[in-house]
């Protein structure tokens, strides 16, 4: 009898640990590779449990990186090589190309109003039937008692679009959490793990595409580029867009920070090429600062290719609940199935 009750305490130990752990994958559908981050979090802190590139065998001769056969083909690699446990959240993104994102102002409404008040600018910024898209937003300023508007970023991504991501992804399909675009999850993990001081840009340079995000406090804004090479064209698209954040914003705009991320950055010749045409302080992403590496990564291969892995950290800390932008673009009737 005392041997099956030490037993049953263990077991209920086991138990307990276990529900106070949570893990989640954050899957980085880019347009070259998966790149794929387990994190656990658990009462000793956050940890990278497990992590993967995998380069695509077949790439997409056309525009559409989405409609590669290439993903199927690596998503069926990428589940033979690991586990996902039943109780793992599985979060992917969207490329930033595929996403249209709009910031606006809308009037300090109760909290039960706010999601109508949002559907109804939601209808007069998106250029499309809603019915044809998934689209979610994120509060970006607090509300304060005599406030007269709150700012909200709406994001919006065609459900044709979407559609064929998820095709692509089948085998994960009933097990998805979230759809996350990739400059979004960018700023998560930089929000969370990254020391930045002052108005930030973030630059993330992949292999089709650069997204712009600019970070300052609870408020951020976006523009995807539609530039990968890192030339004078790049530059200008930057410095552009530095500009109109500056027309939007009714005070001084000062700008301290570049952070680089993303496959580009890996190339030193790049990284000085954007040091040498900007005056700010230029950071690449080389470290994480609050999260830990499990004694089962290769700690060199991560630190090798850590420029171009924000995307995914982001995806898995906002699994487990550290995300400080919680949009999500998976369609409203999967949510539903998921819960």
């Amino acid at each position: 009898m005392l041997k099956l009750q030490n037993f049953n305490i263990q077991k209920l130990a086991h138990t307990l640990r276990q529900s106070r752990t949570m893990t989640a994958w954050g899957l980085d559908i880019g347009g070259r590779a998966l790149k794929a981050i387990k994190i656990a979090q658990t009462s000793d802190g956050l940890l990278v449990e497990d992590m993967d590139i995998i380069e695509y065998s077949v790439l997409s001769p056309d525009a559409n990186s989405l409609q590669s056969p290439g993903i199927r083909e690596t998503i069926q690699t990428f589940l033979l090589k690991h586990h996902i446990a039943r109780a793992d959240k599985i979060l992917i993104s969207i490329p930033g190309q595929f996403v249209l994102s709009r910031f606006t102002s809308i009037p300090p409404v109760d909290k039960k109003q706010l999601r109508n008040v949002v559907r109804y600018e939601a209808k007069q910024q998106i250029p499309f039937d809603l019915n044809d898209i998934a689209w979610d937003y994120q509060q970006l300023t607090e509300q304060v008692p005599g406030m007269e508007s709150i700012e909200i970023g709406l994001f919006a991504s065609k459900r044709e679009t979407l559609d064929q991501l998820l095709t692509n992804i089948s085998p994960l399909e009933s097990r998805l959490t979230a759809i996350q675009p990739s400059p979004l999850a960018i700023s998560n993990f930089v929000s969370f793990d990254q020391q930045i001081d002052g108005l930030t840009i973030i630059i993330n340079s992949e292999a089709e595409n650069t997204d712009l995000i600019i970070v300052d406090d609870l408020y951020f804004w976006l523009r995807s580029i539609p530039v990968s090479t890192v030339d004078a064209d790049l530059v200008k698209e930057i410095q552009r867009s530095m500009e109109y954040y500056k027309s939007l914003t009714k005070g001084t705009v000062v700008f301290k920070t570049l952070l680089l991320t993303g496959i580009k950055f890996k190339d030193p010749v790049n990284v000085k090429f954007i040091t040498d045409n900007f005056s700010y302080e230029t950071k690449v992403l080389q470290a994480l600062n609050k999260v830990k590496l499990s004694a089962t990564i290769d700690t060199a291969y991560f630190n090798e290719n850590i420029s171009h892995l924000g995307v995914a950290l982001g995806l898995a800390l906002q699994g487990v609940g550290l995300g400080r932008i919680k949009t999500n673009l998976l369609p409203r009737e999967l949510i539903k199935a998921a819960e």
